[in-house]
């Protein structure tokens, strides 16, 4: 299979991805990348990564971006494998794809957390409102001529 390797030197940027899908996804062969990614809840979100991390795929296989900035935090060789590549990754580089498929599982787990989190905000947030509604109430009973 044929796939390009591309030095970066530190602080350089691999890509900027504002409203644009990749036709390439990325595997870090070498040194440390820095991945910022924006988050509504809690707004820029880094994360810095290793040799072996494979970035980049889920926007490459589904065409669509994600608002990601991913820079050399140290000087990198980056394996770079375009899109219409991946069906040959299943016979010639099955440890490839088994890899893809454990980053995949971690983007859905860390998703499932999102969600739940924002699902107990969203309770915690309710409670309030019930413990309110319950305070109304007491003193509604309690004290007559006042309306909840």
């Amino acid at each position: 299979m044929n796939v390009r390797v591309k030095h970066y030197k530190k602080g350089s940027y691999i890509y900027l991805e504002q409203n644009n899908a990749l036709d390439d996804f990325f595997i870090l062969q070498k040194g440390e990348i820095k991945i910022t990614k924006f988050n509504a809840l809690k707004g820029d979100v880094e994360e810095v990564k290793t040799n072996g991390y494979i970035f980049g795929i889920k926007q490459c296989i589904t065409q669509i971006p994600e608002g990601e900035r991913v820079e050399a935090y140290t000087d990198c060789d980056v394996i770079i494998i375009n899109k219409n590549q991946i069906e040959q990754l299943y016979t010639d580089s099955p440890k490839v794809i088994l890899k893809i498929l454990s980053e995949y599982s971690e983007i859905l787990r860390n998703l499932d957390m999102a969600l739940l989190e924002k699902d107990l905000l969203l309770n915690f947030m309710r409670r309030d409102e019930v413990i309110l509604d319950i305070a109304d109430q007491y003193i509604s009973i309690n004290e007559p001529g006042i309306a909840a």
